[in-house]
């Protein structure tokens, strides 16, 4: 993750070793809950937003404490990201426009078709 080496943008930073020691062992804990997390959702998980065959409504483990645990894996990753990246403008592009930007209306629309598809079961 180590992305400091930007000193052509404006908005550098120095951060220190411990912090992206931290900001790496927390990465390697995203990447381990977004595993589980495709494990616990097993043929109900597609890259696009989609009804499977057979699709059922997975409420057991992770899913029992967060409606989302993939995407809180990869809020998780991008906690990761800002403690190692050395650069405003590469945080700010990071998280605003990738996270708000994209994950965040994926997430809606998975919600509108999850509540479409199991209602009062998916609330």
């Amino acid at each position: 993750i180590y992305c400091s080496k930007y000193e052509y943008l404006p908005f550098n930073y120095k951060t220190s070793n411990e912090l992206i020691l931290l900001g790496n062992l927390i990465m390697y804990l995203s990447h381990a809950l977004h595993i589980y997390v495709h494990l616990e959702l097993g043929k109900s998980w597609s890259p696009v937003i989609t009804v499977q065959k057979e699709h059922k409504l997975v409420i057991s483990g992770i899913y029992s404490l967060c409606r989302h645990p993939m995407y809180a894996s990869i809020a998780v990753g991008y906690i990761s990201k800002i403690l190692c990246c050395e650069n405003w403008i590469l945080v700010f592009v990071l998280v605003v426009v990738h996270f708000f930007g994209m994950i965040y209306q994926r997430m809606k629309k998975e919600d509108e078709l999850m509540c479409k598809l199991f209602g009062k079961e998916y609330k």
